[in-house]
C-alpha cells in the first residue's frame, strides 16, 4: 500500500522562534499545552531527527506524524496538561504521590516506535538503518532489568544524623570529612572504587554522597587542581559495555543507561579500554566482570540498594540509600600498577541540606596511599 502523505509533505514545526529553548516542567508540575511539535516529542526529538534523516523526511513532518499515530493510539489526551492533571489526582487520591513518568513521554516514545515500524513496512528505512537506531530507539534494557540490587555493604557510614540531633543544620554540613582508612575487603578483594547516596528523610533532608575510586599517582596533582569528577561517565546498554573503549579516560566509569526505566541507581565499572590493555576478557560470571587470560576473575562490579531515596517515610527517621562498588583482586591491582603506575585513594564527600529554603553543602576531598595505610594501620 501506499505510504500516509504526510510523508509526502513538508510541514512548519508550529513554532514562531528561530531558536527554542526546551520547556521543562518543575517537579510537580504537569507539561504545559502547546503547539510546538518539537515541545511535545520533547526528549525524544533526537530520536525523531535520527529517523527523519534516515527516511529523507523533513524533522518537522516527522513529528507531526508522531502526534498524529499517538491520536490514532488513543492516546491525544496524553500529550496535554490536562492529561498530566488527571494522572497526578488519581496517584494524589491513592496516596501513591511518588516520581512517574509523564503521561505525555510515554505516549510518544510508543508512538515514536509505530513511526519507526511503519517507515519499515513503506520501505523508506531498510533493516541496517533499523538495527543501527535499535539502542537509541529502546526504553529498557533486558539485560538491566533482570539485576537484582545487593543489599546495602557493612562498610556504609550511617546514620548520617541522628534522629535526636537538632543542631544547626550548617554544623552538620560542616562536620563532613574525608579520612584515610584502609580498603573495605570482600571475599572477592579490594573494594577500589564506590559511590554511594544516603538520605535522612525527616527534613531538612540531609543527604550524605560519597564518591572513592584509585588514580594514578601522576594523576594526583591534577585531580586535585580542579574540580573534575572522579569518575568519567559512559551511557551505554549493559551489553555494549565491553566494547565502550575510552583510552583517554580515567580507570573508574560511571555507567549510565540510555533513558532505561530503572530504579537502579548508575554503577561502577572499570574503563574497558584499561582492562583490554592489561589482555583481559570479560568475564560473564559477574557484572561488568573481566577475567585474566588464564580465566582467573581480576575485576566485578556491584549495584545495591536499600529503599527508595526519594519516597516519604512514615516515621520520617528512615535513611534509605544506593550505590555501587567496583571490587578488585590482588592481582588485578598488581597488573594495574605495573602498567598504569602507583595507584592513590581520592575520596570526595558531600553533605547537603535544605533548610528554610536555603540550600547548605560542604565537601571534603582527601587523597592517600592506600598501601602505605593498609600495612601500617
Amino acid at each position: 500500500t501506499t505510504a500516509p502523505a504526510i510523508y509526502r509533505l513538508s510541514l512548519p514545526p508550529n513554532s514562531g522562534r528561530l531558536t527554542r529553548r526546551r520547556v521543562v516542567p518543575q517537579v510537580g508540575e504537569p507539561v504545559r499545552d502547546t503547539q510546538d511539535v518539537f515541545e511535545i516529542v520533547g526528549a525524544f526529538e533526537d530520536e525523531v531527527r535520527e529517523l527523519a534523516g534516515s527516511a529523507g523526511v523533513d524533522a518537522a513532518t516527522l513529528a507531526h506524524r508522531v502526534i498524529q499515530v499517538a491520536g490514532e493510539l488513543g492516546l491525544r489526551e496524553r500529550l496535554g496538561e490536562a492529561g498530566e492533571r488527571a494522572v497526578q489526582a488519581s496517584l494524589k487520591s491513592a496516596y501513591l504521590e511518588y516520581p512517574y513518568v509523564r503521561p505525555r513521554s510515554a505516549a510518544v516514545r510508543l508512538a515514536v516506535g509505530y513511526v519507526a515500524a511503519e517507515l519499515l513496512d513503506f520501505g523508506l528505512i531498510d533493516a541496517a538503518v533499523v538495527a543501527g537506531l535499535e539502542t537509541q530507539l529502546r526504553s529498557t534494557d533486558g539485560a538491566f532489568d533482570a539485576l537484582g540490587p545487593e543489599k546495602a555493604p557493612t562498610w556504609l557510614p550511617r546514620p548520617i544524623r541522628g534522629r535526636d540531633e537538632h543542631g544547626p543544620i550548617d554544623d552538620w554540613a560542616r562536620l563532613v570529612r574525608s579520612d584515610p582508612r584502609t580498603l573495605p575487603v570482600t571475599r572477592f578483594g579490594l573494594v577500589v572504587a564506590e559511590t554511594s547516596t544516603v538520605r535522612s528523610l525527616d527534613w531538612p533532608r540531609p543527604t550524605e554522597r560519597r564518591r572513592r575510586t584509585l588514580v594514578p599517582a601522576g594523576e594526583a596533582g591534577a585531580l586535585a587542581a580542579s574540580e573534575d569528577q572522579l569518575f568519567g561517565s559512559i551511557v551505554l546498554p549493559l551489553i555494549d559495555y565491553p566494547r565502550a573503549f575510552d583510552p583517554d579516560g580515567p580507570l573508574v566509569f560511571r555507567t549510565f543507561t540510555m533513558r532505561f526505566q530503572s530504579t537502579k541507581a548508575p554503577w561502577l565499572t572499570i574503563n574497558s579500554a584499561a582492562a583490554a590493555t592489561l589482555g583481559w576478557h570479560p568475564d560473564a560470571t559477574n557484572l561488568c566482570g573481566w577475567a585474566s587470560r588464564d580465566g582467573e576473575p581480576r575485576i566485578k562490579s556491584t549495584i545495591w540498594m536499600d529503599g527508595l531515596i526519594e519516597a516519604p517515610s512514615p516515621e520520617l527517621d528512615d535513611q534509605p540509600a544506593r550505590g555501587s562498588f567496583l571490587e578488585a583482586t590482588t592481582e588485578a591491582i598488581d597488573e594495574l600498577e605495573a602498567t598504569f603506575g602507583r595507584l592513590l585513594v581520592v575520596e570526595s564527600v558531600d553533605r547537603e541540606a535544605s533548610e528554610d529554603g536555603r540550600a547548605v553543602s560542604q565537601n571534603a576531598r582527601r587523597f592517600w596511599d592506600w598501601r602505605d595505610y593498609q600495612v601500617n594501620h
